[in-house]
């Protein structure tokens, strides 16, 4: 397993540092869905089941960006209302202004 994740990195390191001469294209298919190209997918790490944000630039409508999304958003907010213990003292606070 170990191996295997080397080789991952090096791959994608390579990915990140090629410039492409010619740039990947991807083509719409006739339900909407569109293939990302593997060079680009590899330069970003996504795996298949990776979601992704789509917007339109309102300043250039014919651009499309892609963003991907987090594959698990536990703990993204860790430490944002203090620590554990903060955050038990705040609730146990709150709740006895209810009985008030």
């Amino acid at each position: 397993m170990a191996g295997r994740k080397r080789t991952e990195r090096r791959v994608n390191e390579a990915a990140l540092d090629y410039d492409f001469d010619v740039k990947p294209t991807a083509s719409l298919r006739a339900k909407n869905q569109l293939t990302i190209p593997k060079e680009i997918a590899e330069r970003v790490g996504a795996e298949p089941g990776d979601s992704f944000v789509v917007d339109v630039d309102p300043a250039n409508p014919s651009v499309i960006r892609l963003r991907k999304l987090p594959r698990s958003y536990a703990g993204i907010l860790r430490g944002v209302w203090g620590s554990h213990e903060d955050v038990l003292e705040y609730l146990r606070e709150e709740r006895a202004s209810w009985g008030e």
